[in-house]
């Protein structure tokens, strides 16, 4: 038992309540940056103190131990010897003698300070991700939704509650339905990335709104295999709006040019004609 204790990757200890440490493995002295158990039982005289980010967190602790005994994946920020912080998980109960009475506290630490900066970064990752003013949607590789950002559910008609109910070729209007099944399933399957003008209709109202979709595939990285249809679409109707008013304005402008009954020209200073309407030509 002495060697499994001393020789444990996991950190191991006993400490009373009032907050010092009775005995613990050479595994546990090192995550706190001490290089032998003796030296880190000599030096820390109040746990909560001189160990916890915040010390509330050691009393709540062995608030819940005196109450139940036992607490498991207990997750505080800790300082290590040379007051660096780190996270662990820790799981300890209670050693009671026959009459009830609390002897101390015995217990296992894990250094999970990996773990938590891949979930802070994920945090980051997904709170980007829920408020982009782009849509941002998962589906399964048959089409079947599994996320639609705050964003998409506004351009869809969808509930965020109601997301995993519908297929993509739902939102898809019927005329371009074609494209879906001839240019974009095809890219996709080859593990292209396809990017073009779509539109999308909204479920809730039937109107349609003009996107500039960006698709591809997510693939399980041993197998390739697809795990999920990702598509990002940014709304493009004001955008296609004021150029179709700009088309329509050119059209205008040009029709006047050419129905012209006045003779219009361009030219260089230099007197090479550059453009006329149909009177100019004429007139000459």
């Amino acid at each position: 038992y002495r060697k499994i204790f001393d020789g444990a990757t996991e950190g191991m200890y006993q400490t009373t309540p009032e907050g010092r440490y009775l005995s613990m493995n050479p595994a546990f002295a090192r995550m706190f940056g001490y290089a032998s158990p003796q030296e880190m039982i000599d030096d820390i005289t109040n746990i909560g103190q001189q160990l916890y980010v915040n010390p509330e967190d050691r009393e709540e602790m062995v608030r819940r131990l005196s109450e139940h005994n036992k607490v498991d994946g207990y997750e505080v920020e800790a300082y290590r010897r040379d007051g660096s912080r780190f996270w662990i998980s820790i799981n300890i109960h209670t050693v009671r003698d026959a009459s009830g009475k609390i002897l101390y506290f015995e217990g296992t630490n894990q250094d999970i300070t990996e773990r938590k900066k891949a979930e802070a970064e994920l945090q980051k990752l997904a709170s980007i991700v829920t408020h982009s003013n782009e849509l941002i949607n998962l589906a399964t590789p048959d089409g079947n939704m599994v996320f639609l950002n705050e964003a998409g559910c506004r351009m869809l008609g969808i509930d965020p509650d109601k997301v995993g109910r519908f297929n993509l070729q739902d939102v898809i209007p019927d005329a371009l339905l074609p494209v879906v099944k001839t240019e974009i399933l095809p890219a996709l399957q080859r593990r292209e990335i396809w990017e073009g003008e779509l539109q999308y209709k909204n479920l809730a109202t039937g109107g349609l709104t003009d996107v500039y979709a960006t698709a591809f595939v997510i693939t399980d990285p041993l197998s390739n295999a697809a795990l999920y249809l990702a598509n990002i679409s940014r709304d493009i109707s004001e955008r296609k709006q004021a150029r179709r008013a700009l088309e329509e304005s050119e059209k205008k402008y040009r029709d006047i040019f050419e129905n012209a009954l006045e003779g219009i020209f361009q030219s260089t200073p230099d007197g090479t004609l550059l453009k006329t309407n149909p009177a100019f030509a004429r007139m000459f």
